[in-house]
């Protein structure tokens, strides 16, 4: 991911909710990369071991909440058409180069009627 493209979470990006409000999600200061093109965001800061130990799924669960709101509040900021069932938004291309699991297949050769 291209370093343009981080996004510094503070509670006046996400509202209320952040700062404990209407929602009741967890207020969360950190630098997070989000590619909408493969609609993955991650954190590249470290884990503060202390408060993981004190609570690991409820951290976790936090970072995971915020993670998840700062990709819709992304999507939500692209431009969308009304479709069928709903709104429809046409992704960027992916910033996040992602690597195969297997490599990539060998051209068969020619048959006699190509």
């Amino acid at each position: 991911m291209s370093g343009d493209e981080a996004l510094v979470v503070t509670p006046e990006l996400m509202g209320e909710a952040s700062a404990g409000g209407a929602r009741g999600l967890p207020a969360y200061e950190g630098t997070l990369d989000v590619d909408v093109g493969n609609l993955l965001v991650s954190d590249p800061s470290p884990v503060n071991a202390k408060e993981v130990k004190k609570d690991v799924e409820g951290k976790f669960k936090e970072i995971a909440t915020t993670m998840a709101q700062a990709l819709i509040t992304k999507l939500f900021a692209l431009p969308s058409t009304p479709a069928l069932v709903g709104r429809m938004v046409e992704l960027p291309k992916p910033a996040t180069l992602l690597p195969r699991f297997k490599p990539l297949p060998k051209p068969k050769p020619l048959t006699r009627w190509e």
